[in-house]
């Protein structure tokens, strides 16, 4: 096990000066470069050497540096200045970037501006909406999905050369992705990381380019408009629950780009931004065109998509877990829904879709996992689903607790 660093140990070039903060997946610290520079430097706590993408995930990582470095997206974003591994009770992952004095993260700002006239700060908010888009787009041509976009991770740098008097940079792309490169844990149970009331409805599945747009749009209108819809909600499924039975609202701009045209243009493409479906939501670009007052033509409003079915299952001590889209289902999913969910194969069967109201559940062929019972008899193929079924599991052992849930379509 990796072990903590403390204030004037070593690790590679660097000197730790103080600890920052603990994350679920990485320490941070403030540390000192032996050539004098500071650095904000990352220790790794997962992935570890004994996960089998271990390997993956540093080439993966690499790789993501060398396309930034070689891009306009060094001027907006935080990029590591160095990757390595060191020995640290055990064989660890470093990443080191420059280290930021100064300056706020976006969430900071709005809450500092809340009280203040809107006509005090509307270039100001505007002008960050725009270089944010300018710096999605950056990373959008080199391949990038951001994937936890968040105010937070939006550093406001203070530069007295430009009007708004501080430059935007993103953050915290360590868990980015590549759109031609399939990620190393992709499939391993790891799933995506992300903030949950900032997720696009197909984050769970995987983070795609349009789920950058989504989750901009959230952020832009905080910025830029009267409220933000979908405010607090607790993941993709969630979110994507509440878009088919509320598609976003036409937003109201708290104020205007100087014509009423552009301005209603502008908040057809927000509100198209926050579409069910990936497919109908504006690119980038579209996007911040409309921001400059010069949308281009295909940016159009959703249409509220078809109501779909969604699949409840209710696990034995009341918990409940959502599914809107065909889902293998086996004991990372389990354990949400019961403790017995631990004895689960890592593949225990399939929840399919397979019309916009019609589900059922599949066996898994040529994996190991244990028998499942639908009502009590065992299922050998596909079988239909309704509310009141009862999915179950047999223990391991004689006498041990079975695995079952009940089911719920509506």
């Amino acid at each position: 096990m990796a072990k903590m660093l403390r204030p004037n140990n070593r690790v590679g070039d660097y000197t730790i000066v103080e600890e920052l903060r603990r994350g679920p997946n990485a320490v941070s610290y403030k540390a000192k470069h032996h050539d004098g520079r500071m650095a904000f430097l990352k220790q790794y706590s997962s992935p570890t050497p004994a996960v089998d993408w271990y390997n993956g995930y540093r080439k993966y990582e690499i790789e993501k540096r060398s396309r930034l470095v070689n891009s306009d997206a060094l001027k907006y974003c935080l990029v590591p200045i160095d990757i390595f591994e060191a020995v640290h009770g055990c064989n660890t992952f470093f990443q080191a970037y420059d280290f930021i004095e100064g300056g706020e993260d976006l969430k900071q700002f709005l809450t500092r501006i809340q009280t203040a006239p809107i006509a005090d700060t509307w270039q100001q908010r505007l002008t960050f909406a725009r270089i944010f888009l300018v710096a999605l787009r950056s990373i959008a041509k080199v391949g990038f999905v951001h994937g936890d976009l968040k105010p937070e991770n939006i550093h406001l740098l203070r530069d007295t050369s430009i009007e708004s008097g501080y430059r935007p940079r993103l953050i915290d792309m360590d868990a980015s992705l590549l759109t031609d490169l399939e990620a190393p844990w992709h499939g391993k149970g790891e799933g995506y990381i992300g903030t949950p009331s900032y997720m696009s409805p197909e984050h769970s599945t995987k983070p795609l380019p349009a789920s950058d747009v989504f989750t901009a749009s959230l952020i832009i209108h905080e910025l830029i408009c009267r409220e933000r819809p979908y405010r607090d909600y607790s993941g993709a499924a969630d979110v994507a629950i509440m878009i088919r039975r509320d598609p976003a609202p036409m937003p109201t701009l708290l104020g205007t780009l100087g014509n009423p045209t552009v301005d209603l243009d502008l908040r057809k493409a927000l509100q198209a931004a926050l579409s069910a479906r990936a497919g109908d939501r504006p690119s980038i670009e579209e996007l911040r065109l409309a921001l400059l007052g010069r949308p281009k033509p295909s940016v159009v409003p959703p249409v509220a998509p078809p109501r779909h079915a969604t699949l409840t299952l209710v696990g034995s001590a009341g918990g409940e877990r959502p599914f809107n889209i065909t889902t293998r289902f086996g004991r990372q999913l389990g354990r949400l829904l019961s403790d017995a969910g631990s004895f689960l194969a890592e593949d225990q069967f399939i929840l399919k879709r397979t019309t916009e109201d019609q589900w059922q559940i599949e066996p898994i062929v040529g994996a190991h996992p244990r028998p499942v019972l639908l009502n009590g008899a065992l299922i050998a193929g596909p079988c239909a689903l309704k509310s009141g079924d009862r999915i179950s599991v047999p223990a391991p052992v004689t006498g041990g607790p079975e695995f079952f849930v009940g089911v719920r379509i509506s």
